[in-house]
């Protein structure tokens, strides 16, 4: 296993990649573009949104042997937003105390194992808690990131 430490505002680019924004990158943006939902198009990933945590009303995972993708709503609306696939099962996530998030990417055998894949992520609270999802042992060439959560904004990207 590779381990690399993100501090706040870096990216991971692993074909699937998974961003933290933190107030102070953030802080250079007005208050409608922190908070625009939005998608890249075509880069390395095939979409990518902002999760503004204060307005979140839920958000879940949706994960097997790897990491399917995401589902959230908001506290002023009745959409549902989904980001990743629609494979796998669909755990709640508690985002109160949610203070770090561990991804581990790499080559899944049973998926398109030429290009590194979001496998596993663990979420860390302030109590000390942890909550994992997905499994690192049906991958190769894995790369653990550590990325610090600050409480106005997740971007996930898949």
């Amino acid at each position: 296993v590779i381990e690399r430490r993100f501090l706040l505002g870096t990216k991971t680019f692993l074909g699937i990649f998974f961003l933290v924004f933190s107030t102070i990158s953030s802080a250079f943006q007005s208050p409608n573009e922190r908070f625009f939902h939005y998608e890249f198009g075509r880069t390395d990933a095939k979409y990518a949104v902002n999760v503004e945590m204060s307005k979140l009303n839920e958000l879940s995972i949706r994960h097997g042997a790897a990491i399917d993708g995401f589902v959230y709503t908001y506290d002023s609306e009745e959409k549902i937003y989904q980001i990743g696939g629609e494979g796998g099962i669909i755990s709640s996530l508690d985002t109160a105390g949610l203070n770090k998030m561990v991804i581990y990417s790499g080559n899944f055998y049973w998926g398109s194992a030429e290009e590194p894949s979001i496998v596993k992520i663990e979420f860390h609270y302030n109590n000390g808690d942890k909550k994992s999802f997905g499994s690192s042992d049906f991958s190769s060439n894995i790369v653990k990131s550590e990325h610090e959560i600050q409480p106005d904004l997740i971007s996930i990207s898949f």
